[in-house]
């Protein structure tokens, strides 16, 4: 793997961080200007989604550029059905 590849992986990391940061920081304030509490609940809930499609970016640009299709096929699969499995799963 490059350096640039590995700064990259980085600099997505610590920017998915921020994101994911900013986004549970604001959540209430974000419900307060909607005028529904249930807002704050599902953007906390949700904002872990923005670091983990930041850690993903640069290896799936990775085996894009390998042309490693079927291990990208299985990892989008994956990255499909896991959360509609727990979405899915009684609570």
């Amino acid at each position: 793997v490059s350096e640039a590849a590995i700064t990259a992986f980085w600099m997505n990391a610590v920017f998915g961080l921020l994101m994911t940061a900013l986004a549970w920081a604001l959540a209430p304030a974000v419900a307060r200007y909607f005028g529904d509490p249930r807002i704050s609940l599902a953007l906390r809930a949700l904002s872990p989604v923005m670091l983990l499609s930041a850690l993903v970016a640069v290896p799936m640009g990775l085996l894009q550029r390998e042309f490693r299709f079927k291990t990208l096929f299985w990892a989008r699969l994956a990255g499909a059905a896991l959360p509609a499995m727990v979405a899915g799963a009684p609570l």
